[in-house]
């Protein structure tokens, strides 16, 4: 093993889309189930990023494919900084706060499954309710992808 090549994750065959209003980071919708509430996504963060501040409505699985996924206080400070290969679960707590990638930034999987239509709330910079994201808007994002 010591003599394999390391070798970085390929995504030039992705199709990366930004989303409208939300700096920092490109998305690529994988899959939406909108009768399982379900959606699949991948998340590119620029290097040392600080995405919108929001909170899960729905269990949110992660896996690091490149880079490194920082969670943020809402304060600022590094909560967490998750490296290549590391699965996360986040459960739905209330819990505020942001993320982005560390130094080089971070190829992220997201997957999503809720209860209800309503995935993430995100929020201003007093921490005030701005917008819900949807499956149904992780599906409009994919049909819009796929022009």
């Amino acid at each position: 093993m010591a003599n394999q090549a390391v070798q970085r994750f390929d995504d030039k065959n992705v199709v990366w889309v930004p989303l409208e209003g939300m700096d920092g980071f490109v998305a690529s919708i994988l899959h939406v189930d909108d009768q399982a509430n379900s959606v699949d996504f991948l998340i590119k963060f620029e290097p040392n990023t600080q995405v919108l501040y929001h909170r899960h409505l729905a269990p949110t699985y992660t896996f690091v494919i490149e880079g490194d996924h920082v969670i943020y206080e809402t304060d600022g400070s590094v909560r967490e900084s998750r490296p290549i290969g590391q699965y996360s679960v986040a459960e739905v707590t209330g819990d505020i706060h942001s993320e982005g990638g560390g130094k080089d930034g971070c190829i992220l999987l997201y997957s999503v499954r809720g209860e209800t239509d309503d995935l993430f709330e995100m929020l201003d910079k007093n921490f005030n309710p701005t917008a819900k994201l949807r499956v149904s808007d992780f599906q409009a994002i994919l049909d819009a992808q796929a022009r």
